[in-house]
């Protein structure tokens, strides 16, 4: 069962609360690319989230939310 959507894992604008619209995209079997629909604003601050609803293979969810605040900058982001 795929736990990776846009409830388990959400990508939020630190200044507005904004809730971003994401695109998954599976790249191989262990990589998944996500971004925006409307993309990243250079010099915004984002919350990426991953919740408890991501699961393992084996059905493990995270002990708690993993939350990363990160700016974007014109080529990369900063953690």
């Amino acid at each position: 069962m795929n736990t990776i959507n846009d409830d388990s894992i959400e990508i939020f604008n630190a200044n507005t609360g904004e809730k971003l619209k994401l695109q998954f995209n599976k790249i191989d079997e262990k990589t998944l690319e996500i971004a925006p629909e409307s993309g990243f604003k250079e010099g915004e601050e984002y919350y990426f989230v991953i919740n408890e609803h991501v699961k393992d293979k084996d059905g493990n969810g995270l002990t708690k939310p993993s939350v990363v605040k990160v700016t974007c900058s014109k080529w990369t982001f900063r953690a």
